[in-house]
């Protein structure tokens, strides 16, 4: 959860994804609430994030998070990465936001930053569910668990350790990661390309109504053009 979610990724504006850096999670075990995980490349050596109703806390030990902000402040006063008071995460910190998944329309309220050492940040949020929280310890090991259910959290049922079986349509995919598992459930990557469908320009024609093109010919002077045999008739009267 420290993870949230992101925005968009072709679905339409607003709708609420699964935060890109979660995207490499390996699934272990789901219960619907409460998933584990294994992260395949770990940044931290551990981190977490807990929201009960409009409160919520997230914290970075030893690394950096791109889904957590680097951020100091008290009281909705900041000062780094740039003054402002009352802001979001989004509008502090906005070449990042995309990263901060649902976390970038949180107000934040009380930070501290001492680098890659470790971070904590505290905000006051929109109730979207009534607890929530995700774990890692131990470099790899991540937990995360929403009640009642909350899109920060992905709907997932395992029936043997890293075997999915519902997600939440029925499926069956083992030893995945979370981007595979969902793939259009995660957002895409800060930074990453992503593929937009152009209009199509208007006159233009398309791939039905395309027309083959001839191959041009080489064009030859006429002085180097082979000549036709000329008919027998015409032989005899000259």
């Amino acid at each position: 959860m420290g993870k949230g979610e992101g925005k968009g990724e072709g679905k339409g504006e607003g709708v609420m994804m699964i935060a890109a850096n979660k995207g490499d999670y390996l699934v272990c075990h789901s219960c619907i609430f409460c998933n584990t995980y294994i992260d395949t490349s770990p940044s931290t050596c551990g981190s977490g994030t807990t929201n009960v109703c409009c409160w919520a806390n997230d914290y970075v030990c030893v690394g950096v998070d791109s889904g957590i902000p680097m951020a100091c402040g008290t009281c909705g006063l900041y000062c780094f990465p740039k003054c402002g008071c009352c802001k979001t995460a989004g509008k502090l910190i906005p070449d990042k936001a995309e990263a901060f998944g649902q976390k970038e329309n949180w107000l934040m309220c009380n930070s501290c930053c001492c680098g890659p050492l470790g971070y904590e940040n505290d905000y006051f949020v929109p109730p979207a569910t009534c607890c929530a929280c995700e774990q890692k310890q131990c470099c790899i090991c991540v937990c995360d668990a929403a009640l009642p259910c909350s899109p920060d959290v992905p709907m997932m049922l395992t029936l043997l350790p890293m075997c999915v079986i519902c997600s939440p349509a029925p499926t069956c995919k083992c030893c995945k990661t979370l981007r595979s598992i969902k793939p259009e459930g995660v957002a895409p990557e800060a930074g990453a390309p992503v593929a937009v469908e152009l209009p199509e320009a208007a006159g233009s024609p398309s791939a039905a109504d395309a027309v083959a093109v001839r191959p041009l010919k080489k064009w030859v002077p006429e002085h180097l053009r082979p000549r036709e045999a000329a008919p027998v008739a015409e032989v005899l009267e000259r």
